[in-house]
Protein backbone atom coordinates (compact mmCIF):
# COMPACT_ATOMS: atom_id res chain seq x y z
CA UNK A 1 0.00 0.00 0.00
CA UNK A 2 0.97 3.69 -0.77
CA UNK A 3 -0.56 6.54 0.40
CA UNK A 4 0.35 9.69 -0.63
CA UNK A 5 0.00 13.43 2.09
CA UNK A 6 1.36 16.14 3.15
CA UNK A 7 4.40 15.30 5.78
CA UNK A 8 2.52 17.29 8.46
CA UNK A 9 -0.24 14.63 8.38
CA UNK A 10 1.28 11.68 8.15
CA UNK A 11 2.23 10.88 11.75
CA UNK A 12 -1.32 11.37 13.04
CA UNK A 13 -2.47 8.99 10.09
CA UNK A 14 0.52 6.38 11.36
CA UNK A 15 -1.00 6.64 14.81
CA UNK A 16 -3.94 5.11 13.76
CA UNK A 17 -3.17 2.59 11.36
CA UNK A 18 -4.41 0.14 13.51
CA UNK A 19 -5.81 -2.15 10.32
CA UNK A 20 -1.89 -3.10 9.94
CA UNK A 21 0.01 -5.98 11.27
CA UNK A 22 3.22 -4.61 10.80
CA UNK A 23 6.42 -6.33 11.80
CA UNK A 24 9.59 -4.43 13.12
CA UNK A 25 13.11 -4.78 11.73
CA UNK A 26 16.36 -4.94 13.51
CA UNK A 27 18.20 -2.11 11.67
CA UNK A 28 21.70 -2.25 14.04
CA UNK A 29 23.07 -3.94 16.49
CA UNK A 30 25.72 -4.03 19.15
CA UNK A 31 26.65 -4.93 22.44
CA UNK A 32 25.26 -2.04 24.39
CA UNK A 33 22.37 -1.28 22.04
CA UNK A 34 19.84 -2.14 19.45
CA UNK A 35 17.71 -0.12 16.88
CA UNK A 36 14.30 -1.24 16.18
CA UNK A 37 12.43 0.29 13.23
CA UNK A 38 8.94 -0.30 12.07
CA UNK A 39 8.07 -2.62 9.02
CA UNK A 40 6.81 0.37 7.05
CA UNK A 41 8.34 3.90 6.30
CA UNK A 42 7.38 7.23 4.93
CA UNK A 43 9.20 8.10 1.23
CA UNK A 44 10.09 11.98 0.87
CA UNK A 45 10.56 12.05 -2.91
CA UNK A 46 11.93 15.67 -2.94
CA UNK A 47 14.54 14.83 -0.05
CA UNK A 48 15.26 11.55 -1.55
CA UNK A 49 15.27 11.03 2.34
CA UNK A 50 13.00 7.87 3.78
CA UNK A 51 11.78 7.74 7.46
CA UNK A 52 10.72 4.60 9.72
CA UNK A 53 9.68 5.24 13.52
CA UNK A 54 12.06 3.29 15.77
CA UNK A 55 12.79 1.99 19.42
CA UNK A 56 16.31 1.98 21.02
CA UNK A 57 16.66 -1.33 22.97
CA UNK A 58 19.41 -1.31 25.32
CA UNK A 59 21.41 -4.44 26.72
CA UNK A 60 20.60 -5.67 30.22
CA UNK A 61 22.83 -7.45 31.58
CA UNK A 62 19.84 -8.83 34.74
CA UNK A 63 17.46 -10.16 32.28
CA UNK A 64 20.58 -10.77 29.67
CA UNK A 65 18.13 -9.52 26.44
CA UNK A 66 17.79 -5.81 24.63
CA UNK A 67 14.96 -4.10 26.25
CA UNK A 68 12.79 -0.77 25.11
CA UNK A 69 14.57 2.48 26.39
CA UNK A 70 13.14 5.00 24.27
CA UNK A 71 11.52 5.94 20.57
CA UNK A 72 13.26 7.62 18.15
CA UNK A 73 12.62 8.83 14.29
CA UNK A 74 14.88 7.42 11.99
CA UNK A 75 16.02 9.24 8.73
CA UNK A 76 17.60 6.49 5.72
CA UNK A 77 18.70 7.17 2.32
CA UNK A 78 16.93 4.24 1.15
CA UNK A 79 14.26 1.90 2.23
CA UNK A 80 16.35 -0.74 2.46
CA UNK A 81 17.38 -2.31 5.90
CA UNK A 82 21.06 -3.06 5.08
CA UNK A 83 21.65 0.15 3.53
CA UNK A 84 21.75 1.18 7.15
CA UNK A 85 20.86 4.75 8.97
CA UNK A 86 21.99 8.12 8.48
CA UNK A 87 20.21 9.77 11.44
CA UNK A 88 18.06 9.45 14.39
CA UNK A 89 16.60 11.75 17.13
CA UNK A 90 14.34 10.90 19.84
CA UNK A 91 10.94 13.33 18.69
CA UNK A 92 8.22 13.36 16.09
CA UNK A 93 9.15 13.30 12.79
CA UNK A 94 8.87 16.90 11.23
CA UNK A 95 11.25 18.04 14.20
CA UNK A 96 13.84 14.66 13.10
CA UNK A 97 13.51 16.11 9.89
CA UNK A 98 14.01 20.02 10.66
CA UNK A 99 17.28 19.10 13.31
CA UNK A 100 18.62 16.72 9.90
CA UNK A 101 18.47 19.70 7.57
CA UNK A 102 20.03 21.83 10.17
CA UNK A 103 18.28 24.73 8.64
CA UNK A 104 18.45 23.81 5.44
CA UNK A 105 14.59 24.51 5.01
CA UNK A 106 11.48 26.23 7.35
CA UNK A 107 9.92 24.12 9.34
CA UNK A 108 6.83 25.77 7.55
CA UNK A 109 8.12 24.18 4.28
CA UNK A 110 8.91 20.72 5.66
CA UNK A 111 5.56 20.52 6.98
CA UNK A 112 4.12 20.85 2.88
CA UNK A 113 6.47 18.49 1.48
CA UNK A 114 4.79 15.25 0.16
CA UNK A 115 5.40 11.80 1.14
CA UNK A 116 4.41 8.47 0.53
CA UNK A 117 3.53 6.09 3.45
CA UNK A 118 4.79 2.50 2.28
CA UNK A 119 3.29 -0.34 4.10
CA UNK A 120 4.49 -4.04 1.92
CA UNK A 121 1.86 -5.72 0.89
CA UNK A 122 2.39 -8.58 3.19
CA UNK A 123 2.05 -6.17 6.37
CA UNK A 124 -1.76 -5.51 5.03
CA UNK A 125 -5.18 -7.45 7.15
CA UNK A 126 -6.72 -8.41 4.75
Amino acid sequence: MQKTMPLVEVEDYVSEMDTLAVEDTVLDTNEESMLVVSGWWIRIPSLNLYVREGIVCIFDETEKDYLPDFSVTVIMESELIEDGWIYFEQDKIIISLASYMNGKMELSDLEELECVLCVPEENIER
